[in-house]
């Protein structure tokens, strides 16, 4: 028995005395707005007050919370709340969300503190917050109006401004609910055995006397699985299986589940269950696809060339590293079905799955969305659902699940590590002649979705430039590893990581400036592109080289006064280009508007906001075309089986392609007396030809990024002090939001440049894998370029996955500039760099 304060009331709790604080507050007396982002300390999104100061709620016993005050999110005073939440709201620091009720902790006991914090302090408090979505950028400024008082401006309605966020209050403080904090009371809990090492093969051997010993839980096996057991998100690549059978392919596979009470799960080992494991010899790496795309005589063109830049680089594995873990519960749903309300950015593809799995038809699996707490690509695979949803099934009651932070690392898909060989002919006045790239992409046991990296590498290896002659090249591995499937960009990260440094070793080569030497090639309207497709609409690459133009220049200039000592100043640029949707395929969204008798109206789609804010642009949307006030729009978006399907967020396609039906709906509702109207829209494709000819995407988004870094020479420490960002995203829908995700994305190709590799031997917690914090963020400056196209809503194309793409490379190229060497593998830690400094 633990007596303390709670929110200012006296309570008593019943709880073990090393019981984290975070576990009991949540479990025990129900406050939720306390999230568990790690439970190592690392990410702060769980940080509580106790007497009034920050302390992390998941290193926190319970047994030091005796006769104290302890503070959640829950019990800050209104005031206060409202004018953090204010700040943060207007400040563009809302997106996911799920680490605002910790920051709003850290916020409230600054504003408390008596003197008030000078900059240096309130840095250091903050720091020790993860973000992965915002950037930071919008937690600069937020600080900035609450310390300083600096003004931000007023929210406005309308196509192209900044409606306040409708989530934001309910983010902020707490009320929000993920999918960790919806399971009812009482339900049962959900544990995985998995393979310590693999490959493997395993025998269960006899359950009688585990089960004996336990009798309040059930072991599920593969032989429970009722349907088929095996999952993926491309048909043909269906095998991965739910729980493995006498074989594990990758360490950390599933093999066996326990579901029951908690704390009778609390009470099992691993080594209580009676399982034997046979190590195998691991199978060589194979090629399970391969994509090609080839223009023009590649022969000819390099015989000819008078100059010719050949690189080599290599990436590292990737985590999307989303703050909160993959989570949910599921339970009995009417006749002999069950709803599953899980992290997932797919709702749509998840219930084909699971109806597969369960042997059940798909009207029989709900799948509910809750709030989603970042994905990046990380939650469009299947996680927790199916055994979520057979243990429903089978116990006839609801079960819930929430990886661990270290589960997480080890079994979700990351980026795929990449192999890459470039070669750029060109001629001595800089027109590029021939680009060959071939890539390999290390993936995992599984596909995941492995398919649709691989088939964009070759498109966009070749960058936004013309090219007479091109050849693309890329291939997919299966090893005996853990999957790796979508993040940011699919591939066309590691494709620029490979293509923009050399350019800049070519214009070294050439004298040319590097910003000239882009221009002179960049694709233009009327172009064609490798695939031999015609833009016929919105290219504004050349808008984004102009707007970065005159920055670029003066920061050039500038460096090179400051290169003498150990500290090196260098400027890098990088360029982009992003095909919106999926690649070559039909890639539909539905919507369907309809006026209430009140003369308010409702949109239905099944499109899924993870934090990239697509709830507030469909609404814009929605608005904007019935010529109504943004409060008259309700949108609803699940559960699925009540609304159209608004396909999967990814690809950069919501905006684009969900924003289009929306519209379309919204003008069928206006026609149609009864005031409702359907609307779908599937972007027009074709399919690529052997040599990788066709139109793979009908919109293309186009960028430029340049960064600017001090080198630390002897050290080895890089240090990007600023970053500059033109996109042309077709039409601004919502300003605010396309520069949360522009800063979003630049943070985290930050973090692939200089910090982040994924080590599935060591990595196991956010302390493990170096995420960038507040201390790393740079400025951000963003230069929007409107080139409107003709099939995107009102003109607008997409910015999620651009906003990453140009970053790594500007940023090495940005050393380049400053050392004069250019790193051939990310990320470039310190001792890589003073590797290639002193050899």
């Amino acid at each position: 028995m633990i007596d303390f304060r709670l929110n200012g009331t006296a309570i008593t709790a019943t709880a073990a005395a090393a019981t984290p604080a975070a576990q009991l507050l949540r479990d025990q007396f129900g406050l939720t707005g306390l999230k568990i982002g790690c439970g190592s300390g690392d990410c702060g999104a769980c940080t509580i007050l106790i007497d009034g100061a920050p302390r992390l709620a998941c290193l926190t016993p319970t047994a030091r919370l005796a006769a104290r005050e302890v503070t959640t999110v829950e019990g800050l005073p209104p005031a206060l709340l409202a004018r953090i939440t204010e700040a943060l709201a207007r400040a563009g620091a809302i997106q996911c969300g799920f680490c605002l009720p910790g920051l709003m902790i850290t916020l409230a006991a600054l504003l408390l503190q008596t003197p008030p914090p000078n900059p240096e302090e309130r840095t250091a408090a903050l720091a020790g917050h993860l973000c992965r979505c915002t950037g930071y950028t919008a937690l600069a400024q937020t600080v900035a109006t609450l310390f300083d008082g600096e003004a931000l401006p007023e929210n406005r309605e309308g196509i192209g401004n900044t409606p306040a966020r409708r989530d934001g209050a309910a983010k902020v403080a707490g009320t929000a609910e993920f999918a960790a904090d919806t399971a009812p009371p009482g339900a049962w809990g959900l544990r995985v055995l998995r393979a310590p090492d693999a490959p493997a093969r395993f025998t269960l051997g006899d359950l009688s006397a585990f089960r004996a010993a336990h009798p309040a839980l059930l072991v599920l096996t593969a032989a429970d699985i009722p349907g088929r057991n095996g999952h993926g998100v491309h048909p043909d690549h269906r095998v991965q299986p739910v729980l493995a059978t006498e074989t594990a392919a990758f360490p950390g596979e599933a093999v066996l589940a326990l579901v029951g009470p908690e704390d009778a799960l609390a009470r099992v080992a691993d080594a209580d269950l009676p399982i034997t494991w046979t190590p195998l010899p691991a199978p060589p790496p194979e090629v399970f696809v391969e994509r090609r795309v080839h223009r023009g005589d590649m022969g000819a063109a390099l015989a000819v060339a008078p100059v010719s830049i050949t690189r080599t680089a290599t990436t590292s594995a990737v985590a999307q590293a989303a703050l909160e873990p993959e989570a949910g519960w599921a339970e009995p749903w009417g006749d002999g079905g069950v709803a599953i309300t899980a992290t997932t950015q797919a709702p749509t593809l998840d219930r084909e799955q699971l109806a597969a799995i369960l042997g059940l038809p798909e009207a029989k699996i709900q799948i509910v969305t809750p709030f989603i707490g970042g994905g990046f690509g990380g939650k469009l695979d299947l996680s927790v659902q199916p055994l979520l949803a057979l243990a429903a099934v089978k116990t006839g009651r609801a079960v819930r699940w929430t990886y661990s932070r270290a589960e997480s690392l080890a079994v979700t898909p990351k980026r795929h590590p990449s192999q890459g060989r470039v070669q750029i002919a060109a001629t001595r006045d800089g027109d590029l002649l021939a680009i060959d790239l071939a890539m390999d992409l290390i993936g995992g046991a599984y596909a995941s979705w492995g398919r649709t990296v691989v088939d964009r590498v070759p498109i966009h290896g070749g960058g936004p430039y013309r090219l007479p002659a091109y050849r693309g090249v890329a291939r997919g591995w299966r090893t005996a590893s853990a999957p790796k499937g979508a993040f940011r960009g699919f591939g066309v990260p590691q494709a620029a990581l490979l293509l923009e440094p050399a350019l800049d070793q070519l214009a070294a080569r050439l004298r040319i400036d590097p910003l000239e030497l882009r221009r002179r090639n960049a694709l233009r309207l009327g172009d064609t592109t490798v695939t031999d497709q015609r833009l016929t609409a919105s290219v504004g690459l050349l808008a984004c080289l102009d707007a970065l133009a005159p920055a670029w220049h003066y920061a050039r200039a500038k460096a090179a006064t400051g290169r003498a000592g150990l500290l090196k100043h260098g400027v890098g640029l990088a360029c982009l280009w992003y095909g919106i949707g999926n690649t070559s395929q039909s890639n539909p969204s539905h919507a369907t508007v309809r006026r209430t008798p009140e003369g308010h109206w409702e949109v239905l789609t099944g499109a899924v906001d993870i934090g990239q804010g697509s709830d507030l642009v469909l609404a814009q949307i929605a608005a904007e075309t019935l010529g109504v006030a943004l409060d008259r729009i309700r949108l609803i978006t699940g559960p699925s089986e009540a609304v159209p399907d608004g396909g999967k967020t990814s690809a950069s396609r919501q905006s684009f392609i969900t924003g289009e039906a929306v519209r379309r709906a919204a003008i069928a509702a206006l026609a149609n007396p009864d005031g409702v109207g359907d609307g779908v829209f599937d972007p027009p494709t074709t399919p690529l030809d052997a040599d990788g000819q066709g139109s793979p995407y009908a919109a293309y988004a186009f960028g430029a990024q340049m960064a600017e870094v001090t080198v630390d020479s002897e050290t080895g420490v890089v240090r990007v002090t600023r970053v500059t960002a033109a996109h042309d995203v077709g039409r601004v829908l919502n300003r605010q939001g396309v520069e949360g995700q522009i800063a979003g994305g630049i943070l985290q190709g930050l973090g692939m440049a200089l910090f982040e590799a994924f080590d599935p031997e060591t990595t196991r917690s956010f302390g493990d894998y170096r995420l960038p914090r507040l201390t790393d963020a740079p400025e951000i400056v963003c230069h929007l370029i409107e080139s409107p196209h003709p099939l995107g809503p009102f003109g607008a194309k997409g910015i999620g996955e651009p906003a990453l793409i140009a970053t790594a490379p500007a940023i090495l190229n940005a050393i380049g500039h400053a050392c004069g060497v250019w790193p051939d593998q990310v990320p470039v830690t310190p001792d890589i760099l003073r590797k290639l400094l002193y050899p």
